[in-house]
C-alpha cells in the first residue's frame, strides 16, 4: 500500500502492516503486508458490539494458510525467526484480539474465554486484553496456555502502572507475544522499550502522514540509539493511512542490556531473549 508514511518508514528499513478491525474493509489489503493483526472493534462499537458478527468477520479473514503462525504460545519466537538467522522467518497474522470489556478484567475474561479455541481453530493466534485488575485475575494466568498474546489495554493510568508491567512480565516469562495500544509519542515508545514489549499500535499517523511518518521514523531511531544495541534485524512499523492505525514491532536478540527482566528472561527465552533493534 502506497502512502507518504509507508514510503518514509520503508526507506528507514521498517516493514509496514495494518491493524485491521471489523468494518475497516482492509481484509484483502492485509495480504499486501508481511505482518498484520486484527483488533476486535469493541471500543469503537460500544454497546452495539455483537460477538457472533465479530466471529463471522474473523472467519472471513485472509485464509492463506502458509502465512499464518498457528498457536503455540512459547513457539512464537521460533515461528518469527528463521533458524540460524536474525531475520523474520514467517509472515501473516500476529494475533486476533478476543472480545473485551473496557476497564474490567473479570468481565473481559468471561467475554473472551469462550472464543479462544474457536479463533485458534481458524489458524490464528488469539490475544487476550489485559484490562484493569488483570494482575490479580487468577483464571487468566492459570489458563494461560489457552491464549497466545497479551494485549495491554485498560485505562491510561492502569496500563502505565506497575501492575500492568507485572502482567507484561508474567506473559513474557511464559513466552507470550506482548502488545499495547495508544502509543502516540516518543515517551510512550520509551515505555514500550523499557518494558520490552513486542509491538504497539496508535493513531499518530492520522494527522499528516507525510510529516508524522518522518517524525515516527526519527522516534524509532532515537529509541534504538538510547538502547545502545546494534541492529540484528529491522523492526517493523505497521500503519494504515486510510483507517489511521499504526503498529510498531521490535526485533529479537539478546536481553540483559536496558532490559527490565535481564538474565532471567534471557534464560527463559531459551538463551536468545529480545533485542531492541
Amino acid at each position: 500500500m502506497e502512502c507518504a508514511a509507508t514510503a518514509e518508514l520503508e526507506a528507514g528499513g521498517y516493514d509496514v502492516g495494518p491493524l485491521i478491525q471489523p468494518d475497516s474493509h482492509l481484509e484483502a489489503k492485509a495480504l499486501g503486508y508481511r505482518l498484520w493483526a486484527a483488533d476486535n472493534g469493541c471500543f469503537a462499537k460500544g454497546a452495539s458490539f455483537d460477538t457472533d458478527s465479530w466471529f463471522s468477520w474473523v472467519a472471513s479473514l485472509p485464509s492463506v494458510t502458509a502465512a499464518r503462525f498457528g498457536c503455540a504460545g512459547a513457539a512464537y519466537e521460533s515461528r518469527l525467526m528463521s533458524p540460524g538467522t536474525e531475520c523474520p522467518g514467517a509472515s501473516g497474522c500476529l494475533f486476533v484480539v478476543a472480545p473485551d470489556v473496557l476497564g474490567d478484567a473479570e468481565a473481559t475474561w468471561r467475554r473472551s474465554e469462550p472464543w479462544f479455541d474457536l479463533v485458534r481453530s481458524l489458524g490464528f493466534p488469539v490475544a487476550l486484553v489485559a484490562q484493569d485488575g488483570a494482575e490479580s485475575h487468577a483464571a487468566m494466568w492459570d489458563e494461560a496456555e489457552r491464549w497466545d498474546c497479551l494485549f495491554l489495554g485498560g485505562s491510561t493510568t492502569g496500563k502505565l502502572s506497575e501492575d500492568a508491567r507485572s502482567c507484561v512480565h508474567e506473559a513474557q516469562v511464559s513466552a507470550k507475544w506482548t502488545h499495547t495500544g495508544r502509543v502516540n509519542s516518543l515517551r510512550r515508545l520509551r515505555t514500550a522499550a523499557a518494558w520490552d514489549l513486542d509491538s504497539v499500535d496508535g493513531t499518530y499517523l492520522r494527522f499528516g502522514p507525510s510529516a508524522n511518518g518522518c517524525r515516527l521514523r526519527g522516534w524509532l531511531e532515537h529509541v534504538e540509539h538510547e538502547a545502545g544495541l546494534p541492529r540484528l534485524f529491522e523492526p517493523w512499523v505497521g500503519l494504515h493511512c486510510e483507517k489511521k492505525s499504526t503498529r510498531v514491532r521490535w526485533g529479537s536478540g539478546h536481553a540483559g542490556v536496558d532490559s527490565p527482566w535481564g538474565p532471567e528472561r534471557y534464560r527463559r527465552r531459551g538463551g536468545r531473549g529480545r533485542r531492541w533493534s
